[in-house]
């Protein structure tokens, strides 16, 4: 019973904003639906029963490994997936069951399994392994109406801020049950105050929620002394040699004592002891202790070089990682003590004094982290925005760890194609329809571009899509805003101003000044006395003076104000976006697809300060788009620039030679800008050079079944790597006794004998059957009808695929003599069976 209302109401009050706001959805019940959804399919009474059952809770907790960690710990995620990894499978079923049986009472079930799991994780595991408070996701997974997620911090708060009186002792058993108690008691004030029915989940979002706004204020209203110290300085090696390596693995890495366990040492003093039978200075002890047992995750790290210079700015992703860890991202075979992080600053900076001192880790002091900030924000503007969310709450946005993979942690069907990409930056992936091509590549592409999202880049990139929007007379209409809307300019002053010179990189013109004097005087207000240029068009923004300087108008500042608010706001603090979409466009080729789509054209404009006439400009394609978004960011950072994503879906579909034209040279990847053998190209229509950056990856998809490789574009053959994906029939399950995965193998067998291997069926088509009736629509809407289309107007060959259970004979009856003459009565015929989804069922079965 919440005894301090006030404070409970005002709770209340802040969580319903945050609903109203959409991000309780998006913030905290999509994640945990997700978990749900996944996880307890995966221990659903008809999975215990199922012959690969670990492997199916393996593939789960892998699946949804990012979000146990963030409703428990790194460390729990790691040890439960450790763990399901070494015990045996009756083992798992056997404790499972007892858990999850609600015949018996939940405190001893929840008592019983958390004994078995600790002592589990002890023998398979060693000791200091401990399960956490995994059992509550278990049984929230399985029974998410009953049961909810646990956290101590949660009993806590509502304990100190509401008065809750959540009991806190006892077994862990009785003190889950009191949590779940007070949690359901939530469900009905929260509902009046939501206005709908409130679930469990609601309740501990609400729980969540509230307690990190309470954390923030506290820490708000805490010395700054407090405030600081979670930040760190680490050298990534003498001189960061170790840089590129930690920066690449997403990793921070130090060296003393080898290989041994830095866990293993009970205090500093030992680590001193062992540093002296080692031969090595007892200086580092405090410091192996820091980067082991102090450093928490979601601290700032900062990657320093000598006593005045910065590589690289992270948050702490993992606790310590020991050399002969599993999944330890050090590719170093000596710097193998070794922290997770997110790096979201990668641009290196030269600070005017010594910050540093000369030891491997220590705490940066609040002075010395406002000199490093203002320093960075001197250097690029965008970057406060990423400093400010570097300081928000530390737990809410720390990325998870499980996020930083080693390329033996990633998804095996991903390993291929991000090995590739290390290689070359074109890449084609083909093979018959439904084998998830289109699926891989979107999963690659939050694997490969995610590191980007929410960092510097991030905010770089939401400038360049802010700036490739505007027409020449808005952006310069931005500029004069930025630099002073009040002021006066010369051309020179505009034409090298960043913004401008931002803005002229997109567009890649070779005349800038030349537009920049036409467009100033195009949209001169027609009263103006000093301009005698006689083609205006609106809106009028600009005006001379006699000194030739330029400036906004009154009517100038007021379009600014009224139309391009949101582009100013952006322009100056980037909104940084946690997915990966700004970095990559996606397209589908079809068989009228264009240069101009692709590449550049003329196309219709309606001008609406002409009478609505149609005049025709110069626009850029969609490959042209992201390649000057991608150049910008080159030119920028060079080598440590972001990668940028094209997917083309369907690749061969359409006219390669047509949509293509000159860039087919140009996307070679010796002939990108920056390389040995660089070439650029005149467009035909715009007449600018063009080239395509380094950083910028295709990855194309191809249906064989549409056309066989073979018959490919040689020119494009020659520019791309290529992977096959053929179907996986053991991804398919087993539904109401029909083996699926037996039914696709003996489909493609039989099909890759009468036609080719280009024609198989691929395994996605099954991939969402669940029930009969989900298998009877699978079946006759997609893969008859795919199977109509190989063997058209051939139906004895498919029968000879399909036999009698699925087509019958189809009787001559009543034919003319005349017509008889002109059919071929002898040759069998055949037409699909219409059969139900219970005779479907025991027609596969014996398929």
């Amino acid at each position: 019973m919440v005894k301090n209302q006030l404070a409970f109401q005002q709770s209340l009050n802040q969580f319903a904003e945050f609903a109203a706001s959409g991000r309780l959805q998006k913030d905290e019940r999509e994640y945990k639906e997700r978990l749900i959804n996944v996880l307890g399919d995966a221990i659903s009474e008809r999975s215990l029963e199922t012959p690969n059952f670990k492997q199916r809770l393996s593939e789960a907790l892998r699946e949804v490994s990012g979000e146990i960690t963030n409703l428990t710990h790194f460390t729990v995620t790691d040890n439960i997936r450790k763990y399901v990894a070494a015990a045996p499978e009756e083992r798992l079923i056997k404790t499972l069951r007892t858990l999850l049986d609600e015949s018996v009472d939940i405190v001893t079930r929840f008592d019983h399994f958390n004994i078995q799991l600790d002592q589990d994780l002890l023998m398979h595991l060693g000791p200091k392994r401990k399960s956490g408070w995994f059992t509550p996701l278990l049984l929230t997974a399985r029974f998410p109406e009953k049961y909810i997620f646990y956290r101590q911090s949660l009993v806590r708060f509502a304990n100190s801020a509401w008065d809750a009186g959540i009991v806190e002792d006892g077994s862990r058993g009785q003190r889950y049950v009191a949590f779940v108690a007070f949690v359901n008691s939530l469900r009905e004030p929260l509902a009046q105050t939501l206005g709908r029915s409130a679930d469990l989940i609601d309740a501990h979002s609400f729980l969540w929620v509230e307690s990190r706004r309470a954390k923030n204020s506290s820490s708000k209203n805490a010395p700054q002394e407090q405030k600081q110290g979670g930040i760190w300085k680490i050298a990534p090696g003498a001189n960061a040699s170790h840089w590129p390596m930690c920066r690449d693995n997403q990793c921070i890495v130090v060296h003393w004592l080898d290989h041994v366990d830095f866990r293993n040492f009970a205090d500093v003093e030992t680590i001193k002891q062992a540093l002296v039978e080692s031969g090595q200075k007892t200086g580092g002890a405090k410091q192996v202790w820091q980067f082991t047992h102090e450093l928490n995750i979601g601290d700032i790290v900062v990657a320093n070089q000598g006593l005045d210079a910065i590589v690289g700015i992270g948050r702490i992703a993992s606790d310590y990682i020991a050399p002969q860890d599993n999944g330890n991202p050090s590719q170093d075979p000596e710097y193998r003590h070794t922290r997770a992080v997110d790096w979201v600053i990668k641009e290196p900076l030269q600070l005017s004094v010594r910050v540093f001192p000369q030891k491997a880790i220590d705490i940066i002091k609040p002075d010395q982290w406002q000199q490093i900030k203002d320093a960075y924000i001197q250097k690029n503007p965008s970057l406060s925005g990423i400093f400010e969310k570097l300081e928000s709450d530390t737990e809410a946005i720390v990325t998870r760890a499980s996020d930083v993979k080693t390329p033996e942690q990633i998804e095996p069907e991903l390993r291929e194609l991000v090995t590739l990409a290390s290689h070359t930056q074109n890449i084609i992936l083909y093979g018959p329809p439904g084998t998830g091509k289109t699926y891989i590549v979107r999963k690659f592409a939050e694997q490969f571009l995610k590191s980007q999202a929410g960092s510097a880049a991030s905010a770089e990139e939401r400038r360049s899509q802010i700036l490739q929007e505007l027409n020449w007379y808005q952006a310069l209409a931005l500029t004069m805003t930025v630099a002073g809307a009040d002021k006066t300019f010369k051309v020179n002053e505009l034409h090298d101003h960043s913004l401008m010179k931002a803005y002229a990189n997109l567009k890649a013109s070779n005349r800038v000044k030349a537009v920049i004097w036409q467009q100033l005087q195009v949209h001169t207000d027609p009263r103006s006395e000093n301009v005698g240029y006689g083609t205006r068009r609106g809106p009028y923004l600009f005006d001379k003076n006699l000194e030739v300087e330029w400036f906004l108008t009154p009517e100038g500042k007021a379009y600014v104000a009224e139309n391009l608010a949101e582009e100013l706001a952006e322009l100056k603090t980037p909104t940084l976006q946690s997915d990966v979409s700004q970095f990559y466009s996606f397209v589908t080729f079809h068989q009228s697809f264009a240069y101009e789509e692709f590449v550049e054209g003329l196309k219709p404009v309606l001008d609406e300060e002409a009478d609505g006439q149609i005049r025709y400009e110069i626009k850029p394609g969609l490959f042209k788009e992201i390649c000057a978004r991608a150049e910008a960011a080159w030119q920028t950072h060079k080598e440590d620039a972001p990668k940028y994503l094209f997917v083309i879906d369907e690749i061969n579909r359409a006219n390669i030679a047509k949509v293509f034209g000159e860039l087919i040279t140009l996307i070679e990847d010796d002939k990108r800008l920056g390389r040995d053998n660089a070439l650029q190209v005149r467009l035909p229509y715009s007449g600018e050079l063009f080239g395509v950056p380094p950083n910028l990856y295709i990855v194309g998809t191809m249906n064989t079944a549409d056309r066989s490789i073979a018959l490919l574009d040689l020119a494009l053959r020659r520019r791309f790597s290529f992977i096959e994906l053929m179907p996986n029939p053991g991804l398919a399950k087993t539904i109401a006794g029909v083996n699926l995965a037996n039914v696709l193998a003996k489909l493609n067998r039989d099909i890759a004998l009468l036609l080719d291997r280009d024609h198989q069926i691929g395994h996605s088509y099954f991939m969402d059957v669940k029930t009969p009736d989900g298998m009877h629509f699978a079946w006759y809407r997609r893969v008859l009808p795919l199977l109509q289309e190989y063997f058209y107007n051939d139906t004895t060959r498919l029968h000879a695929l399909l036999g009698d259970q699925f087509l019958e004979p189809v009787e001559l009856k009543n034919v003319s003599a005349k017509l008889n003459e002109l059919i071929d009565s002898e040759s069998p015929r055949f037409e699909i069976k219409k059969l139900d989804a219970t005779q479907l069922v025991e027609a596969l079965r014996t398929f």
